[in-house]
């Protein structure tokens, strides 16, 4: 929307904006609210409703009660067509992103190059808010690809594309209800498979170390932890040292203290592994430990990780299929595929004397 309406001929400016923004493709299906556009276009209700009423008489949009109004017309097919790039969605720059992640990353870009499908890397943390419907709007209208990769995808992000119909893949486990392609590490059941060993150890004073998250994996590897070990705590943090190393001495200081830990990711547990050394905690024989996810620096700490690992060129192999399929096939019906995780032992689980 590159224009306010003008104080003359208000309704009919208003009418003018929205009908040129729909054209455009802002709004590929569903209109925003009607205080959302108020407060864009600065207009009152009753003239935002003036010019709604306009635009269903054109059969531009349509509404019913109790639902939001749809757009009915499409944007000009020349311009979707005309960009064949795919815009991969994160919250979190490029440098900053783990290893294994990049690497998967960029075997997805010559995958998708190969087929003549660029692959752009796009940072935008707002679109990863609470309520990201502004600055994914702004985004689909100013980028314009054709089909997007979500990275690490919020609740509020699934369905916001799965609504608009748009063509998207999860990198990632999907919410409920979401009607969208998705791949991820069955990390399920690398957490039943770990809860097993703890088990198999005589380990049953168990801590998940996670950050708190609403991302779907996470909520899922807690709940497939515990159908295997049902007491386990479930201790969330804020990612820093801080956060991590206060989550820490509270179990710690319990009368009975854990005899197991699992820590979702690999850098974390580099910080756990130096905690509990610098309190003359020894792993595995005081702690036994577990890490969900691998990176290739693990192969270098001692005592050496048990971990899951995962091949990130068949990872993005998947990732790739799926995607070219939505495109070149888009009423193909969307599925959810897993990548089964490969256990590393370690040196860091020991049954418990």
């Amino acid at each position: 929307m590159k224009t306010l309406p003008q104080r003359v001929s208000l309704v009919a400016q208003t009418v003018s904006i929205l009908r040129d923004a729909i054209a455009e493709g802002q709004w590929p299906r569903w209109l925003p609210g009607e205080l959302e556009l108020c407060r864009r276009l600065t207009v009152s209700r009753v003239t935002l409703r003036h010019a709604l009423a306009e635009l269903e008489r054109e059969k531009i949009i349509s509404s019913g009660q109790g639902r939001r109004r749809e757009v009915l017309v499409t944007k000009k097919p020349a311009r979707r067509t005309a960009n064949k790039s795919v815009v991969l969605l994160s919250p979190t720059p490029l440098h900053r992103l783990p290893s294994s992640t990049v690497f998967w990353m960029d075997e997805l870009r010559e995958h998708l190059d190969h087929a003549g499908r660029p692959l752009l890397f796009h940072e935008r943390p707002t679109a990863f808010r609470a309520r990201p419907v502004h600055a994914l709007e702004e985004l689909a209208a100013r980028l314009d690809p054709s089909g997007w990769v979500l990275y690490r995808s919020t609740p509020e992000m699934q369905r916001w594309f799965s609504e608009r119909s748009l063509p998207a893949v999860i990198t990632g486990s999907r919410h409920e209800g979401v009607q969208l392609s998705s791949v991820d590490i069955d990390h399920a059941a690398a957490c039943r498979h770990a809860a097993g060993r703890f088990s198999g150890a005589g380990r049953s004073r168990v801590a998940i170390i996670r950050p708190s998250s609403t991302l779907a994996g996470d909520l899922g590897s807690v709940a497939a932890f515990r159908e295997k070990l049902a007491d386990t705590t479930d201790a969330t943090h804020d990612g820093t040292i801080r956060g991590i190393t206060t989550v820490l001495a509270r179990l710690f200081s319990r009368p009975e203290r854990p005899d197991a830990l699992f820590v979702f990711h690999s850098d974390h547990l580099l910080t756990v592994l130096g905690w509990l050394n610098q309190s003359g905690i020894q792993v595995p024989r005081d702690v036994s430990l577990i890490c969900r996810d691998h990176e290739p620096f693990l192969e270098s700490v001692l005592p050496n990780p048990a971990r899951y690992t995962v091949n990130a060129t068949a990872f993005a192999r998947k990732i790739s299929r799926l995607v070219l399929t939505m495109l070149d096939a888009p009423s193909t019906r969307p599925s959810q595929q897993w990548m089964m995780p490969s256990f590393i032992r370690g040196e860091t689980v020991q049954r418990n004397q």
